[in-house]
């Protein structure tokens, strides 16, 4: 996936406890283009993310976003919903330099 001028913005994180990848989803803004977007990222990358967001936004609170729930096989699903309230949009540059990025279409 080419990621020359590409933003993400994020809206939904979800991850589980013993899983190394990572589900986002948002939409990806390109020139002109914006369309929804799912991408998976490693936990790494998801580090960059958290890194990115931030440094864009003073009052960004981990802990006030992030909801856990217990699954049917004792995994922990964490899910983060980024609020409109937050600038959730991240540099899909900044993210390639060590791991892929899959982008899930439909």
């Amino acid at each position: 996936m080419s990621t020359e001028d590409k933003t993400f913005e994020i809206t939904t994180i979800l991850f589980e406890s013993n899983d190394s990848s990572v589900l986002v989803k948002g939409r990806i803004n390109q020139g002109n283009m914006n369309y929804s977007s799912d991408i998976t990222i490693s936990m790494s990358q998801l580090n960059q993310v958290l890194n990115q967001l931030r440094r864009k936004n003073e009052q960004f609170e981990l802990e006030d976003l992030m909801i856990s729930e217990r699954m049917y096989n004792d995994e922990i699903l964490f899910t983060i919903n980024i609020n409109q309230s937050y600038n959730s949009s991240v540099n899909l540059n900044e993210l390639t330099n060590q791991d892929s990025i899959r982008q899930i279409r439909a």
